[in-house]
């Protein structure tokens, strides 16, 4: 009898441990929360790239062809296109993932655009990077011309016909004449970037010399007027400053010349240090009946300064041939009487200084 109680209650307990083990899952196969039907297993080696196509006013845009392109430099180029619906979307999956793909807008008009969300604006657009899933929010818009024109003047308002004026930095460099007016005209995208209108420097000298026009949203015009020669940015060194100056060792002129003053920067050489003067003049001009020579007055700091200077261009660059005297030192030299006339030509070149354009 006390055998069979033992018996009992060693046969319960074991199937109480039979019951509890029954139910706990022994493999991931086994969890009761996986409904392998209604929750399929995500395939991580595929992409998908979808987007939304919409217009300036923030309303879908149906219609839009949509191009996928997945790039093969061995095999080729594969191809999958779709067009958007009454709510603009489109959608490709199950890409294979660390491809290289880019999507591309296609349309009949050629100035035609997708923008996306950092406001770039191009047909075309990279998916990058290729190992996670994309969306694309686009606006369809279509680029705008604009007129960038221009006209050239001399000092005395009059227009200046045949200078070559050059548009470089987006086509390959476009040069433009200026008609009898003085005019040019060009008609640009608004999205062909920055570049510089030059007006032709080897036959006038013009202010300003160029200009930058930035991305455009509007018609520019831009006008530019020819001056003087002289104003511009010299300088001499070594033999070309003249003789009178290295005198006084002075071997280098650096002179930025502009339509009312003069910034002469004079550098000396003191044994090892080099000590820096810069004086600031007001400039008179005055046009001789012997060109190219000129003759000009230097006022400024207490001094008066006359002379006669002449620009002209030999070689590939501008020079300045520069003979301008204090009047309290010396008789200036005179435009009739020609270079190395200061002190009547008793000194002959010993105040001519030779400049070269910057």
């Amino acid at each position: 009898m006390r055998y069979t109680k033992y018996f009992l209650i060693l046969l319960l307990s074991a199937a109480f441990i039979i019951g509890c083990s029954k139910d706990e899952p022994t493999s991931p196969n086994d969890d009761p929360f996986d409904d392998p039907i209604n929750d399929p297993p995500i395939d991580a080696s595929v992409i998908k790239v979808e987007g939304l196509v919409k217009n300036a006013d923030g309303s879908a845009k149906s219609g839009v062809r949509i191009r996928l392109t997945k790039e093969d430099p061995f095999d080729g180029d594969s191809t999958a296109q779709q067009t958007t619906g009454s709510d603009g979307t489109f959608s490709f999956t199950s890409l294979p993932k660390n491809e290289s793909y880019y999507i591309e807008l296609i349309d009949t008009n050629p100035d035609a655009y997708l923008k996306d969300e950092s406001n770039y604006r191009s047909k075309k657009h990279d998916v990058f990077p290729a190992f996670e899933d994309h969306y694309f929010n686009f606006t369809y818009g279509i680029f705008q011309y604009f007129t960038v024109s221009g006209t050239l003047k001399d000092d005395e308002g009059l227009p200046l016909e045949n200078i070559k004026v050059v548009i470089d930095d987006v086509y390959p460099a476009d040069t433009l004449l200026s008609n009898g007016d003085g005019y040019f005209e060009k008609t640009v995208r608004e999205d062909e970037g920055t570049f510089y209108i030059k007006p032709d420097i080897s036959v006038h000298n013009f202010y300003p010399r160029n200009v930058s026009t930035g991305y455009l949203e509007s018609d520019e015009e831009y006008e530019f007027i020819k001056y003087n020669d002289l104003v511009n940015e010299w300088t001499a060194t070594s033999v070309g400053v003249s003789r009178r100056m290295r005198d006084s060792s002075i071997y280098s002129i650096a002179m930025n010349i502009s339509t009312d003053y003069l910034l002469s920067r004079r550098e000396y050489n003191v044994v090892s240090d080099l000590v820096n003067q810069y004086d600031n003049y007001n400039v008179s001009i005055t046009p001789s009946t012997i060109p190219p020579i000129q003759s000009i007055e230097i006022t400024g700091e207490g001094n008066t300064y006359k002379g006669i200077f002449a620009v002209t261009k030999p070689s590939s660059r501008w020079e300045l041939l520069w003979e301008v005297v204090n009047i309290e030192e010396a008789t200036p030299p005179t435009a009739e009487d020609g270079f190395g006339s200061t002190n009547g030509g008793a000194d002959s070149t010993y105040y001519i200084s030779n400049f070269m354009m910057k």
